[in-house]
C-alpha cells in the first residue's frame, strides 16, 4: 500500500516505488490531502474503514501528532485528508517529519498501515 500527499514532488525510493512528501510552513494549517494506493499506483478503496495518522520526527520518536483521525472524502477512490486542530501545531516546529496512516476495517477490526515498507515525509519550513 502506498500514501500520495498529493500536491508535491516525489521521488523513487531503491524498490522503485515512490516516497512522497507534503511541504508546509510553520503556523499553516492547510489540510494534508491522501492519496491512498495499492502497490500498483490504483485507488485504494476503504469503504467501511476508519483513519488515523501518526507524524514523527523520526520513526519511534517525538510526536508532532499521534493517533489523529483523518477525514476519508471519498472512500470508493482513497480519497482522505489530515486536518490540523489548530496553527499552534506546527509553530516553532520546523524540521523534516516521517508520517503513516493507520486503517482499520470497521466490520473485522484489522488494522493496515500505509504505506508499508516506508513512511510519508512532511516538512515544516519556518516563515521568512
Amino acid at each position: 500500500m502506498q500514501l500520495s500527499l498529493s500536491n508535491h514532488s516525489a521521488s523513487i525510493g531503491k524498490d522503485g516505488t515512490p516516497i512522497t512528501s507534503f511541504a508546509m510552513k510553520e503556523g499553516d494549517t492547510e489540510a494534508i490531502p491522501l492519496d491512498l494506493t495499492d502497490k500498483d499506483g490504483n485507488p485504494l478503496d476503504i469503504t467501511g474503514h476508519t483513519g488515523k495518522i501518526t507524524i514523527t520526527s523520526e520513526p519511534g520518536g517525538r510526536a508532532l501528532v499521534r493517533d489523529a483521525p483523518i477525514n476519508i472524502l471519498t472512500p470508493a477512490t482513497g480519497k482522505a485528508e489530515y486536518r490540523w486542530t489548530d496553527s499552534n501545531q506546527t509553530k516553532g516546529k520546523a524540521g523534516e517529519y516521517f508520517c503513516e496512516v493507520i486503517l482499520t476495517n470497521t466490520t473485522t477490526g484489522k488494522e493496515r498501515t500505509i504505506p508499508g515498507g516506508k513512511y510519508g515525509q512532511v516538512f515544516i519550513l519556518p516563515r521568512l
